[in-house]
C-alpha cells in the first residue's frame, strides 16, 4: 500500500486512542518496534533519525496479536474441558 499513512513511533499511543483502543504509555511504540510482543514485532522504518511505522503495518500487528490471543484462549478452554473430564472420570472411579 503506497498511500499508507506514516505514524511517528512516539505517536502510536495517540493513534491507538484515535482508534478507540486502550491508551498505552509513550514507550509502547519503541517496545513494539524493537522487542515486539511474544515474537511479533511491529514493522518500522527510520527516516532522518526518526522511526516511523505505517497505519497498515499497525493494523497487521494488532491483527496478529489478536489472533494469537484468540488461539491461546482456545487452548485454555480445551485444557479446562480436558481437566473437567479427567476429574469426572476419577470421581466416577472413586479416586
Amino acid at each position: 500500500m503506497q498511500n499508507a499513512e506514516y505514524i511517528a513511533i512516539r505517536k502510536i499511543p495517540d493513534e491507538l486512542k484515535r482508534r478507540g483502543l486502550p491508551s498505552k504509555h509513550t514507550a509502547i511504540g519503541f517496545r513494539w518496534t524493537s522487542r515486539g510482543v511474544g515474537g511479533t514485532v511491529l514493522k518500522s522504518v527510520k527516516v532522518g533519525g526518526q522511526r516511523f511505522t505505517r497505519s497498515d503495518w499497525l493494523d497487521d500487528f494488532i491483527q496478529q496479536l489478536s489472533e494469537r490471543r484468540d488461539s491461546k484462549n482456545e487452548v485454555v478452554a480445551d485444557t479446562n474441558e480436558a481437566t473437567s473430564r479427567a476429574i469426572a472420570e476419577l470421581e466416577f472411579d472413586g479416586i
